[in-house]
């Protein structure tokens, strides 16, 4: 998997995971299950509350800290200082991210230099080093679970023995002694779930499930989890969703791709907001029965009663009320493009089952957007790859073919369980 999707998902599963988890803080263990005991991928999702996928200071302090460390190029503890406002778990991960290019010793240092910038508990430096150090593995793609001892080395001595205590692998969340929002407790719970989830969608429900300080926990295991299965790993439904306001940043709300590109920028690539440019239109058309396509601009400028969804970047956000945006790129980075790919279909089948229009489009409208209609066709008319592609073919002359590793990911449809075997 390419480090970018890794990064991605590292920044974005960390909001994600703070904003699952807002609405159920302070609920008693297996809450989440309990609302919602299969998959929810209408229009309304598991982001529930009263803004549904806003995230809290948890994340506003991730982002504050992450535009300190882009804006002045590292660690500058004034300017740190001056835009913190809260000492809340999120930090953790932008820093992480930041410090995760400088091996070991340096992140560690570096986790605990903002750590200490954060006040609170004079542990959370230590915690902080931990977490560092489990995601630099995570975004080196290396085995998150089996590094823990190497980074339990890495704290003081008088912290070494409480760290293997609740990161022990023996260790549940029903064992542990700590008060509920203490910083040791909230990484063993998050650590507990990276080891007992499949993908991201379990470790996600496992943090929320366990009840209490649930946006600390979720969004520390999120961050992990984002980095070990990468952003084409987290579901749609709930990255599409997340927002917020920053302190310090006007009136400007944050979405989905704000949080993406400033987690590029904190592993060393320019901060710049995409612009995609002015292309002409092209669609919707209805190509398959209450599904249309487009390209980018045709799809922004659509009518609002369309349930989007978007397989490009898009620069400034679209108005429609229903709108999923998919991460995927047109080249062989996509490690990930049967998650992505399956996530796509179950969605756009609970949205068709609800009676929505689905507006389909990339870029484009060539490569990605034809992806998705021709699985489509197979998964749910039966349809080979051949007969799929000569079906859209005629009915969307925009088709394109180059993408080898898209042909391929449709060969593969057939092999992959059904939504409700996955669960």
């Amino acid at each position: 998997m390419h480090r970018s999707h890794r990064v991605a998902g590292a920044l974005v599963g960390a909001a994600v995971g703070d904003a699952l988890g807002a609405p159920f803080t302070g609920s008693p263990p297996g809450e989440f299950s309990r609302r919602f005991p299969v998959p929810a991928r209408g229009a309304k999702t598991e982001m529930c509350g009263s803004s549904p996928g806003e995230f809290t200071t948890i994340t506003q302090t991730a982002l504050l800290v992450a535009t300190s460390l882009v804006d002045r190029g590292g660690l500058d503890e004034a300017d740190l200082a001056d835009r913190l406002s809260t000492g809340a778990h999120g930090w953790q991960t932008p820093a992480a991210i930041w410090v995760s290019r400088f091996g070991s010793e340096a992140s560690a240092d570096g986790a605990r230099q903002i750590a200490a910038l954060t006040g609170g508990d004079p542990t959370a430096g230590e915690a902080a080093a931990v977490f560092a150090e489990l995601m630099r593995v995570a975004l080196d793609g290396g085995d998150v679970v089996a590094t823990i001892p190497a980074a339990v080395s890495l704290v003081s001595e008088e912290q070494r023995k409480r760290a293997m205590t609740v990161l022990a692998p023996e260790l549940t969340p029903d064992d542990a002694t700590e008060a509920d929002g203490d910083l040791w407790l909230t990484l063993g719970r998050a650590v507990w779930a990276i080891r007992e989830g499949r993908d991201f969608a379990e470790v996600m429900r496992l943090s929320v499930d366990l009840g209490g300080h649930t946006s600390s926990a979720a969004s520390l295991a999120g961050g992990l989890a984002g980095a070990v299965f990468g952003m084409g790993g987290i579901p749609m439904r709930w990255s599409s969703a997340v927002h917020g306001r920053v302190p310090g940043f006007s009136d400007r709300r944050w979405g989905l791709a704000d949080v993406q590109e400033l987690a590029a920028a904190l592993d060393g690539k320019p901060l710049q907001h995409y612009f995609p440019g002015v292309i002409p239109r092209i669609g919707p058309r209805e190509v398959l029965p209450g599904i249309w396509a487009g390209n980018l601009d045709g799809a922004r400028y659509s009518e609002n009663d369309f349930a989007v969804i978007s397989l490009c970047r898009l620069g400034d956000p679209f108005p429609h009320e229903v709108h999923r945006m998919a991460y995927i790129a047109d080249n062989d980075y996509n490690h990930d493009v049967d998650a992505v790919l399956a996530d796509v279909l179950d969605d756009m089948a609970a949205l068709r089952a609800e009676g929505h229009r689905l507006l389909v489009h990339c870029h484009g409208g060539a490569s990605r957007t034809g992806l998705v209609l021709r699985a489509w066709l197979i998964r749910t008319k039966g349809m080979s790859v051949e007969e799929a592609t000569a079906h859209v073919a005629k009915r969307w002359p925009h088709l394109g073919l180059w993408n080898a590793s898209f042909t391929a990911a449709l060969e593969r449809i057939d092999q992959r369980p059904s939504s409700s075997e996955r669960g």
